[in-house]
């Protein structure tokens, strides 16, 4: 059973790699926008007790809010200039797994793009678990991507809830960094 799993993981991970043949990383800036809006799809129905994932996701998304807020653009709702989006990816060696929640469909791209750039490096332990949020930033109007960027932090179970709070506060503010430059 464990070689199936084994094998399973590493055939959806080489999977993935072959799907992905370049994916776009815009650079733009915050330059010229005063408002903005983050993604959220409709609720599933499904009831989350006590679920980590929710915890994870009211955290960045505090945290976004503060950044945007700090550098002086303005939420809105229907009517916003920015539309923020982001994708939370839990990583190992073998296989990138997005947890889609408040994410604009895209494909499975980025999820290869993101385990191509830091779940495979010569240099990683058997062992390594990561946490990597990609940050999305599309022009509204125009409909275009015009930010990428992401932020990968390992997993380390044995921080306590604070710092892995601050973590994740600290890869929304990496991943954000050159938008606000």
């Amino acid at each position: 059973m464990k070689t199936q799993t084994l094998f399973g993981s590493l055939l959806t991970a080489l999977l993935l790699l072959t799907g992905c043949s370049s994916i776009d990383m815009p650079k733009g800036s915050s330059s010229g926008y005063s408002s903005y809006r983050l993604y959220k799809e409709m609720p599933s129905g499904t009831t989350h007790f006590a679920n980590r994932e929710d915890e994870v996701h009211k955290i960045l998304q505090t945290e976004m809010n503060a950044v945007f807020q700090e550098k002086g653009l303005q939420e809105a709702s229907d009517d916003a200039e920015l539309i923020v989006a982001y994708l939370v990816l839990v990583q190992n060696n073998a296989v990138s797994t997005g947890i889609g929640d408040y994410y604009i469909n895209s494909g499975s791209d980025i999820v290869s793009y993101a385990h191509k750039q830091v779940a495979i490096k010569k240099d990683m332990p058997m062992s390594f678990e990561a946490g990597t949020l990609v940050i999305d930033v599309i022009d509204a109007k125009k409909r275009k991507l015009i930010y990428r960027d992401y932020s990968s932090k390992e997993l380390l179970p044995e921080l306590s809830i604070a710092e892995r709070n601050q973590r994740a506060k600290d890869a929304v503010d990496e991943a954000l960094a050159k938008f606000f430059r």
